[in-house]
């Protein structure tokens, strides 16, 4: 059956693993994909899913760049034995990478968040037309996330996001009704609005989401909010929403890490995932000394990272005697 999938949504959908992958479990993101998404679109990405891109882009430009072709067969075999997928599975991501891999390589220059904020502000202060922008920009990725920006304005779309980590197909169908414009657009501007707000710190309830959370918070918050004159709404987790939440949390504190511009702040923004890593140790039944036996050996075997040393590749001895 020919793809329904056109190939720039394919990258669409490639970033949205990339973005939200980590937040999951294959079973979560299975149910997730199932849950917000068309059928065609949900089958892509969980392939996407349980094949990462990078990961399979490496395998076919091996393949591709191999002057002896391994068997193909065997490889469609290993492959499926190591992501715990069908060979159809496998075919069919190979496919899929194939037709995005040239969107991947051409794609052009990526835009910084210091950029975007550049933008918002720019289109906040200085445009009155559409016509502006063209005057203004030359760059084709900066002109297109301009018109997106007048299209979907920032503050209406924050609004929609407030209380969710994961915009769902329904939220994001009703944005594109609302302002007229296709899924992929709407879905490229709330990670457009997601990377921003983190700078401008801004967040604009609305009367039905005003005051709303969803999030996992400290044992001592509720406590807190109490001694502040506020009435906390909290429940207890289950087992699978604590990991899925832990897990948010970890990638929500690597951000913040990465983010961090001084020594102080830095202290603390790894005091906070260093607390993170203690619960999801604590949840898996595991204790910090079993922790540090492994990771001990692991860096008698191979060495810590303390050298910075960056493996950029690997030539092969076989390769070099063929040449």
């Amino acid at each position: 059956m020919k793809n329904k999938i056109l190939v720039n949504d394919m990258l669409v959908l490639e970033k949205h693993v990339d973005k939200y992958g980590a937040l999951h479990t294959r079973k979560s993101f299975t149910d997730y994909a199932h849950k917000n998404f068309k059928t065609d679109e949900s089958e892509y990405l969980i392939r996407s899913f349980n094949m990462p891109l990078k990961e399979m882009l490496k395998v076919i430009n091996d393949y591709d760049a191999s002057k002896v072709k391994p068997d193909e067969i065997k490889l469609i075999s290993d492959l499926a034995k190591k992501y715990d997928v069908t060979k159809e599975d496998v075919i069919k991501r190979i496919q899929d990478v194939r037709r995005v891999k040239p969107l991947i390589y051409t794609e052009e220059e990526h835009l910084t968040k210091e950029r975007k904020l550049y933008l918002e502000n720019w289109l906040s202060k200085n445009m009155k037309s559409i016509e502006d922008i063209n005057k203004n920009f030359k760059m084709k990725i900066e002109k297109d996330y301009l018109l997106r920006a007048y299209q979907l304005p920032y503050k209406s779309i924050l609004s929609f996001l407030v209380g969710t980590n994961i915009p769902n197909y329904e939220l994001i169908e009703q944005i594109a009704n609302l302002y007229n414009v296709n899924l992929n657009d709407v879905r490229l501007r709330i990670n457009d609005v997601l990377d921003v707000s983190e700078y401008i710190r801004l967040s604009i309830p609305t009367n039905e989401n005003a005051g709303k959370y969803h999030k996992l918070v400290r044992n001592n918050i509720p406590d807190i909010i109490k001694n502040n004159g506020e009435e906390p709404i909290v429940r207890t987790l289950n087992e699978e929403e604590y990991w899925h939440y832990l897990c948010t949390k970890v990638t929500e504190e690597l951000r913040e890490v990465e983010e961090a511009e001084t020594r102080d702040e830095a202290k603390k923004e790894l005091a906070d995932l260093y607390e993170v890593l203690l619960a999801m140790i604590k949840a898996k039944d595991l204790t910090m000394s079993e922790i540090e036996e492994v990771a001990t050996l692991k860096r008698t075997k191979n060495g810590g990272f303390d050298k910075r040393i960056f493996l950029e590749k690997v030539i092969s001895k076989n390769k070099q005697n063929n040449n």
